[in-house]
């Protein structure tokens, strides 16, 4: 196991210096994930008996080094394409949301989100039939997850109210960042729309968009970081060093957070509960590599990895399928319960074997390298729909990589339609609150 996090480690460090220090870039996200996974496994390598097969060793790290490799040769591309194009040295304003002349309808917009929330409170606690919210919250993510016989579905219209606040709170998050970085003030009412879209986000009882709403802030804040005329190194230590001391935070209240949520968390030690969560994945798909010939053929192709394409085929295309579900079995290992997460690599080797390793980490990094380069080409005035969709969507899905297919999961035709309007029409309702960001007007953003 310790052949793998430091081989990890040196991978990390290699993307880091290749993608000139950024640490939102695909490359760095991707490799990281696996590393900080690797990290907590190699903690209990012991205690759940971590006997690393050298195919997972492989599989994992020849997905990271085709990752950089493939976001390189992205990059070096794009890189062609800019300098083949006439040196164009026309002055390229930098315009920002003035929350002054916008202020009154991002107020109402934040009422409305206030209305969806208790509505969907009162809605989740009346058709799960529980006595009060963390109960119900609780049943409503046992029946998502499979892990009950009752069944509970949301009226449609609270999904979306859900929804909306989820997508329009990636705007706030954007916002939030951009005057954090520009200001270096709190701007109160971005950090509302912050908490509403988190408060939307636990409703569901999934503590994984929360989480990742957590990154989105974080890629957000160093994305304008790296475009501040004012960086410089001691800066950046000072952003990351606050990041770490919020990570350490996270994990030490991730068990505090499930018992909120209503679930029996007490048997477990608090270190015990963390690895659980953040590094059983590698022993998880070390049993599945060492125990299973693959690909495993189901119902349909791809059936474990394109799931939201797949019940999008289900619902409005007519696609007949019986009791469709993700194969996710879970894993007791020397009298621990591991849960039943297995890394993004899992449901590729399900569906396609060891090619499917090749081709999907090609296809990841592809996507990711393109839109990490189309978000530093800001061409909208108020909020990029680029910077939007890479750090509320690509970059949350790459980091949890160690965790689950998050990334492909979040290609939901539905869900990705809805936010784009979202994101459209905030630029077009408030395309008259917007000024020129100069050394005076800072404080306007």
């Amino acid at each position: 196991m310790i052949e793998l996090t430091l081989t990890l480690l040196f991978l990390t460090f290699f993307a880091y210096f290749l993608n000139n220090k950024k640490l939102i870039s695909p490359a760095f996200l991707y490799a990281f994930s696996f590393l900080f996974a690797s990290l907590f496994a190699l903690l209990n390598e012991k205690n759940w008996l971590l006997n690393l097969n050298i195919k997972t060793f492989w599989v994992i790290t020849f997905s990271v080094i085709e990752f950089i490799i493939i976001c390189l040769i992205v990059d070096k591309f794009i890189q062609l394409i800019q300098n083949s194009k006439p040196n164009n040295k026309k002055i390229i304003k930098n315009y920002a949301f003035s929350f002054k002349k916008g202020k009154k309808k991002f107020v109402i917009i934040e009422f409305i989100q206030m209305l969806f929330i208790a509505i969907s409170a009162m809605t989740i606690v009346r058709v799960t039939g529980q006595p009060n919210l963390a109960n119900a919250v609780n049943t409503l993510n046992y029946s998502n997850n499979g892990f009950s016989n009752v069944t509970v579905e949301l009226p449609t219209y609270v999904s979306l109210m859900l929804t909306f606040n989820q997508y329009f709170g990636m705007i706030g998050y954007y916002l939030f960042a951009k005057s954090v970085i520009i200001r270096k003030k709190i701007n109160i009412y971005y950090l509302i729309e912050i908490l509403l879209a988190l408060g939307s986000t636990l409703l569901t009882g999934a503590r994984g968009g929360l989480l990742m709403a957590l990154v989105s802030i974080v890629t957000f804040i160093f994305m304008f970081i790296y475009k501040s005329e004012d960086i410089n190194s001691i800066r950046i230590v000072k952003y990351i060093f606050i990041v770490l001391i919020g990570v350490i935070l996270i994990l030490f209240l991730l068990q505090w957070s499930a018992k909120l949520l209503g679930r029996n968390v007490d048997t477990f030690k608090p270190l015990e509960y963390v690895s659980i969560y953040v590094g059983a994945e590698i022993k998880n798909l070390d049993v599945f590599i060492t125990e299973n010939n693959f690909p495993i053929h189901g119902q349909v192709w791809g059936e474990q990895t394109f799931y939201s394409l797949i019940n999008f085929a289900i619902k409005h295309l007519g696609l007949n399928l019986e009791s469709y579900k993700l194969t996710l079995p879970f894993q007791y290992i020397n009298g621990y319960s591991l849960g039943n997460v297995y890394t993004t690599l899992y449901p590729w080797l399900y569906d396609f074997g060891y090619k499917g390793i090749v081709f999907l980490t090609a296809l990841m990094a592809f996507v990711s390298e393109m839109f990490y380069k189309f978000a530093g080409m800001n061409k909208l005035k108020i909020a990029s729909l680029s910077q939007l969709f890479y750090g509320g969507i690509i970059a949350p899905t790459v980091v949890f990589s160690f965790f689950s297919n998050k990334f492909f999961e979040a290609f939901d035709i539905v869900s990705l339609t809805i936010a784009i309007i979202i994101w459209v029409l905030f630029n077009w309702i408030f395309r008259n609150d917007v000024e020129v960001i100069t050394k005076n007007n800072k404080e306007n953003v």
